[in-house]
């Protein structure tokens, strides 16, 4: 696939490799829109109209889960800080905060969440997000497809606060 996707990008039709020829119609018939999806992603993102209002994809499922997880945990959380050697520097301010949040969220539901949506929140958008959103890709049959495969999903945001998302090969 990666070969497939590498070729596509590079606009090169398999000629050295046999076993991949079958793949050239393939390969042609999706050069322009490879080219179409990089002009794309390489133009300016228009300036947005609500600078403090950003877009992010957020699953319920992931919150209630988050949620969860904290309130279930959070004796153990506060004696790992208060037992760890950087606790000084830290301080107890940071799970004092927790605590407090959780305290006034109550009990984490436990009712299933359907599906994910476009939460409207003060969080820093990505030109990922901002390309998803501006293309609505969400509506496309290709989306609703690999949607339905359970295969791909995003989740969480990384040290730098980008999305992480994760690939399962098996089911």
């Amino acid at each position: 696939m990666s070969k497939i996707l590498q070729s596509i990008a590079n606009h090169v039709l398999f000629t050295k490799e046999e076993h991949m020829r079958p793949f050239n119609d393939f390969v042609k018939s999706n050069f322009d829109a490879a080219r179409r999806f990089f002009l794309d992603i390489a133009s300016d993102c228009p300036a947005s109209d609500s600078i403090n209002h950003s877009l992010s994809f957020i699953s319920d499922g992931n919150v209630l889960a988050l949620h969860r997880l904290l309130w279930n945990n959070q004796e153990k959380i506060g004696q790992y800080l208060s037992s760890n050697r950087d606790h000084k520097a830290v301080g107890r301010r940071p799970f004092d905060k927790m605590a407090t949040l959780l305290a006034y969220l109550g009990p984490p539901e436990h009712k299933p969440v359907a599906d994910t949506h476009w939460s409207s929140l003060n969080l820093t958008s990505s030109k990922f997000e901002e390309f998803m959103t501006r293309h609505q890709v969400h509506e496309k049959e290709e989306f609703k497809a690999l949607k339905t495969l359970n295969i791909f999903y995003q989740a969480g945001t990384s040290k730098n606060g980008n999305p992480v998302f994760y690939y399962i090969t098996r089911r």
